[in-house]
C-alpha cells in the first residue's frame, strides 16, 4: 500500500475510535421530546425552583469545573445502563466548603408528567460537578 493509502486508513480509524469514545458517559437520547426546554438525553438546571424557569446549564455528559447557581433540576435522560442517573456535587452559598451530593433518576416516559426523583426544586445550590452514573 502507498503511504497515502495508509495515512487515509489511519485517519479513518482514528475518527471511528474518537466517535466511539465520544458516546461514553452520556445518557441515551430518545427520538422524542424536549420537555421543559430540556432536550432529550440531557440534564437541565434551572434559574428558580421551577422547571418552567430559564435553564442556566444543561449537559448530556459529565461536567467538571466551574460553578453555577441553580434552584431546580430535571433529568431528561433515557434508560441507558451505567449512565442514566445524574449525580451532582454542590454547596450552599452560605457554606462553600461543605460539599453535598444529590442524584436524579432519568425521565422514564415521554409524558410531560415528571415523577418524583426525576426532578427537584430546592433552595439555591452552587453546582460544581455532574456525573452520569448507573444508579443512585
Amino acid at each position: 500500500m502507498s503511504k497515502r493509502t495508509l495515512g487515509v486508513l489511519a485517519a479513518t480509524g482514528a475518527l471511528a475510535l474518537a466517535a466511539g469514545l465520544a458516546g461514553t458517559g452520556t445518557a441515551q437520547a430518545s427520538p422524542s421530546a424536549t420537555l421543559y426546554g430540556c432536550p432529550s438525553g440531557y440534564v437541565c438546571f434551572y434559574q428558580s425552583a421551577s422547571v418552567t424557569s430559564p435553564i442556566v446549564f444543561k449537559t448530556a455528559g459529565n461536567w467538571y469545573g466551574g460553578e453555577f447557581s441553580t434552584q431546580a433540576v430535571f433529568n431528561n435522560g433515557k434508560r441507558f445502563p451505567g449512565a442514566d442517573h445524574v449525580r451532582y456535587t454542590f454547596h450552599y452559598p452560605t457554606s462553600p466548603n461543605t460539599k453535598h451530593t444529590d442524584c436524579m433518576t432519568y425521565h422514564k416516559t415521554d409524558s410531560e408528567i415528571v415523577e418524583p426523583g426525576e426532578s427537584a426544586g430546592f433552595i439555591e445550590r452552587h453546582v460544581e460537578k455532574i456525573e452520569w452514573v448507573g444508579s443512585c
